[in-house]
């Protein structure tokens, strides 16, 4: 239990505090994430750059906390930390229930069935990487390596914990953490719509629920399978710069701003890139097409407007869509390509390997 606590101190304390400073009140869960896992990667080069000990890594989250507190205590925004999880529509306001019931269902759910622990699966392999990292760390050694199970390696060598100790613990914590953030995806998705109380309702309480049932890889829950692999936590940060890139270049009711954008998506692609490629990948293919679709509007707009010039000069995002169309582009002639030898060089077990697409080892990914 110990080094779950100290896992979640590490991947949400300093980016909770981060997004509470920045008033990011929305998508509180998923910022947290994002800010936390990049001061995380931060320390972690930091300290193997510096040949300092694993355990350096957990001291330097917990100065970083307290620094956060401190700054918020003097601001006068501690009070802050606990925000009022509301959403208005009309006459009718929603609180943190929906989450709340979502995190007692699904530790309910999960002491129920367990961990995913059939054969066959990939979490003994994960497990089997956390032990040798461990064992390395116990002599002495640490590298600029594998630094999700580098996390957790250190935080059992922290605790003197057993990796038995972890599996269900850790299991419940990550699993409500990604439901949690699909909860937070379904508000801030609700907050442009015009939903009724009970509309609103049925999709804050079934997204989870969907997301557990159908997300996966072939026969495989994402949820239950892939929750010790590298990629499980930097999925969730591909989903909020989805949810950004599109509310800021696509859905423009939304206020969000140039910086929030360009510091998410700068962030997202930093700590997937280092973590898990294939978020990386995918960002990169959505931020194109988002921008290659601002582009068109813009263009098809002004050219309503004036028949041969351009009524508005082209905002930065619109005279980066000349480098997003080609992005898109090639990415699609490269699935076409490939897509001959779909059965032999794209699909492993029925999964199409992403990393073939630019020349990824899958060993990488």
């Amino acid at each position: 239990m110990i080094t779950t606590l100290l896992l979640c101190l590490i991947f949400l304390g300093p980016g909770y505090l981060i997004g509470t400073w920045l008033n990011l009140d929305r998508l509180r869960l998923p910022y947290a994430l994002l800010y936390s896992y990049a001061t995380y990667l931060v320390s972690f080069y930091l300290v193997a750059f510096m040949g300092w000990s694993a355990e350096r890594m957990i001291d330097i989250s917990l100065g970083q906390s307290i620094i956060l507190l401190a700054i918020l205590f003097f601001r006068g925004d501690i009070r802050r930390l606990y925000p009022a999880r509301k959403l208005s529509f009309g006459t009718w306001q929603i609180s943190a229930i929906p989450e709340l019931i979502v995190g007692m269902v699904a530790t309910i759910w999960l002491a129920l069935v367990g961990p995913y622990l059939e054969i066959p699966t990939d979490v003994f392999e994960h497990l089997s990487r956390i032990t040798d990292i461990r064992e390395n760390i116990k002599h002495g050694g640490f590298s600029a390596s594998f630094p999700w199970y580098s996390a957790v390696a250190t935080a059992l060598s922290y605790s003197g914990e057993s990796i038995r100790q972890i599996i269900w613990p850790l299991t419940v914590a990550l699993t409500t953490i990604f439901l949690l953030s699909i909860v937070s995806f379904a508000r801030a998705i609700a907050a442009s719509t015009a939903l009724s109380s009970t509309g609103l309702w049925i999709l804050l309480m079934a997204s989870p629920v969907f997301t557990a049932l159908l997300f996966g890889t072939s026969v495989f829950s994402y949820l239950r399978y892939y929750v010790f692999a590298p990629a499980f936590l930097p999925y969730l940060i591909y989903l909020l710069v989805g949810l950004v890139v599109v509310e800021s270049m696509v859905n423009r009711r939304q206020a969000v701003s140039l910086t929030e954008t360009t510091t998410t998506t700068g962030l997202g692609l930093f700590v997937s890139y280092i973590v898990h490629r294939q978020e990386a990948l995918f960002i990169a293919v959505l931020v194109g097409t988002a921008v290659a679709y601002a582009v068109v509007v813009t263009l098809i707009k002004s050219r309503k407007s004036r028949t041969e010039k351009l009524s508005q000069s082209l905002g930065i995002w619109e005279i980066l869509g000349v480098a997003g169309i080609p992005i898109v582009l090639i990415c699609s002639v490269l699935f076409k390509f490939y897509g001959t030898e779909g059965e032999s060089f794209l699909l492993i077990n029925n999964v199409i390997d992403v990393g073939k697409f630019i020349g990824l080892d899958r060993q990488l990914l």
